[in-house]
């Protein structure tokens, strides 16, 4: 076969010649002689893929394949990994077309892949080689995935896959692990934390076993001790994942830590602490971490990009940016460093320079998950909702099951004012976590925009039943029995929602709005200032704090106001209505029956 790609120091190729932590032993060739067509880097590209899919990082897996595939080598490996991939996005009526081409190979070996029994190209002896103990792999896989009876739709039996991979040479563990990956699956879908830890539990006990047993062994590289750990890791973080959505933060890092009793340095745990740290608002810890993290790995652009992050929730904003700078300029790839920047940036409220780097990024070619996310979030912030959903969209078939780009989704909708298809998006959260508590709020306020403030109470009573003290779900229902005439219990859950976040404007405004009702205007126009504080475009607190100034008589001040209003919403009535009134008593208005005519 004649390579069509040119090949000459590639990426891959460099990994390759660095990572002996491979799926199977065969597919490490010894003294391979690499030149300018060069087969390794597709077929390493294949390989790599696939431990990518069992990590479940599926955007590289796919990046993986499509490299691979750009080099047209028919590897019979390459038609796994995209059955494998498709098993993993439930396409499984695709899972199923390639598994019924491969039967045909793996059983009849038509004359299209006959070249494989005379090669003498030891790739792509090793892919054939391969290919021999995970296709049944594969229908095995295939069967746990698909149909509970035990069989694929291509009819091959459970038992018969498994027996013909361990007559072919692949380690039996294998199945262990697609067993127990799909044990801890339904345990997901049911939320049933007990029988994962278990599960996990025993993994971790296997992955001591085998340490034992492969402590006598001259080269560690290839056994199943790394898979084993890397799939137990995966899991845990799932695990952590879930625990982290519904706010067991204590359980969460639990099994962080457990992550890194089984690997000290991974970089994925850490960051995991820090994300939890933060969203516990333990900034310092967090940045504990990351001072660590970075005194550990000078070097490492990671560090500095997770520093950056948590520099900006404690609102500092310069030494964020400059992380972002020091991540740029130590990124070897130039890709996590405009990152950084964009991300920085976004955060510094400088949208179109976040554009910017996130625009980069895609032109520099495979742009990730976190790129489009970045940019979405930075169109959505600009009002540019369609532009948004497209970037949110491409991320969703990339990760159709992360609950916080669903979440982004029916934000960037509901602020587009598609109020029908942001519930929706709400309901698909909901349907995959009953517990999420930010699906039900956002529900709360489409109710509110389509004046169902019975609704809204609902899902507002529903929130707080999953999490007390959630500040939006307790300022929204507080406000809504303040306009209900039942002030005193709402201004209480206010406060509640105030004693949770301090700095929540909305719930800031409310309380000067109760206050203004109270006819305590000195305190209530000292709340809308704090809140205008916190966001100086805040609509409702600069409405409020105009009306203050009107009661004060301070009439020029109140039209600024009405005026700065009027230039973030020219629409708003209330501020045409203030600015009008301001004019009439002002003297400013024009009378149209002194306006003189003339006739022809």
């Amino acid at each position: 076969m004649f390579v069509s790609k040119p090949f000459l120091k590639n990426r891959i190729l460099r990994e390759f010649l660095t990572d002996s932590l491979l799926i199977d032993k065969s597919v490490y060739i010894k003294d391979y002689n690499f030149n300018e067509t060069c087969l390794m880097a597709p077929f390493y590209a294949i390989i790599q893929a696939i431990k990518e899919i069992n990590l479940l990082d599926l955007y590289s897996a796919q990046i993986l394949i499509e490299e691979a595939q750009s080099y047209n080598e028919s590897f019979l490996m390459t038609k796994v990994a995209e059955a494998l991939l498709s098993l993993e996005k439930n396409e499984y009526e695709e899972a199923d077309k390639i598994i019924q081409e491969l039967k045909i190979v793996f059983f009849e070996r038509p004359t299209l892949h006959r070249f494989y029994l005379r090669a003498t190209d030891e790739v792509y002896t090793a892919d054939y080689l391969l290919f021999k103990k995970w296709f049944p792999l594969l229908c095995f896989r295939a069967s746990l995935y698909n149909e509970p009876s035990g069989k694929v739709s291509v009819g091959i039996n459970l038992n018969d896959c498994q027996k013909m991979a361990l007559l072919n040479g692949l380690d039996p563990f294998w199945f262990d692990l697609y067993r127990k990956d799909t044990l801890l699956s339904s345990c997901r879908k049911r939320r049933d934390f007990i029988s994962q830890e278990k599960i996990i539990d025993s993994l971790i006990e296997s992955y001591n076993e085998n340490l034992k047993d492969a402590a006598n062994q001259e080269n560690l590289l290839f056994s199943e001790t790394y898979d084993i750990s890397m799939f137990a890791i995966q899991q845990i973080f799932l695990l952590a994942e879930q625990y982290e959505i519904i706010g067991k933060h204590s359980r969460a890092l639990f099994w962080c830590d457990n992550v890194l009793l089984l690997n000290p340095g991974n970089k994925k745990a850490l960051s995991v602490k820090i994300e939890i740290f933060k969203k516990q608002k333990l900034y310092r810890c967090a940045l504990g971490f990351c001072n660590s993290f970075i005194s550990s790995n000078p070097d490492d652009s990671i560090g500095y990009y997770l520093r950056c992050g948590v520099y900006y929730m404690l609102k500092e904003n310069k030494k964020a940016y400059r992380d972002a700078q020091d991540c740029y300029s130590r990124a070897k790839d130039k890709k996590l460093g405009l990152m950084a920047r964009g991300f920085a940036l976004l955060n510094l409220d400088e949208y179109e320079k976040a554009v910017g780097c996130f625009e980069m990024v895609c032109s520099m070619g495979y742009p990730s998950y976190e790129t489009f996310r970045g940019l979405g979030k930075a169109y959505a912030s600009m009002d540019r909702t369609l532009e948004a959903l497209a970037c949110y969209m491409k991320c969703k078939r990339i990760d159709p099951q992360d609950l916080d780009l669903l979440y982004d989704i029916a934000d960037t909708q509901f602020m587009g004012g598609y109020f029908v298809e942001a519930r929706k998006s709400c309901i698909t959260c909901i349907k995959q976590n009953p517990y999420f508590v930010s699906a039900y709020v956002l529900l709360g306020m489409i109710a509110l925009r389509e004046e169902n403030s019975s609704l809204a109470m609902k899902y507002f009573d529903k929130t707080l039943t999953i999490d007390p003290q959630n500040a939006y779900a307790l300022n929204e229902k507080g406000y809504l029995h303040f306009l209900e005439g039942n002030e005193e219990f709402g201004s209480k859950l206010i406060e509640q929602a105030l004693n949770e976040f301090p700095e929540y404007a909305d719930a800031i405004c409310n309380k000067g709005i109760m206050l203004a009702y109270s006819l305590d205007f000195d305190d209530a126009l000292s709340m809308f200032e704090k809140a205008i504080a916190l966001i100086p475009e805040h609509i409702g607190s600069n409405l409020g704090k105009a009306s203050m100034l009107m009661q004060d008589n301070n009439i020029n001040d109140a039209l600024s106001v009405y005026e700065y209003v009027l230039k973030l919403n020219p629409s708003n009535e209330e501020a045409k209505n203030g600015k009008e009134m301001i004019s009439k008593i002002m003297g400013v208005f024009r009378d149209t029956s002194d306006e003189e005519f003339s006739i022809d």
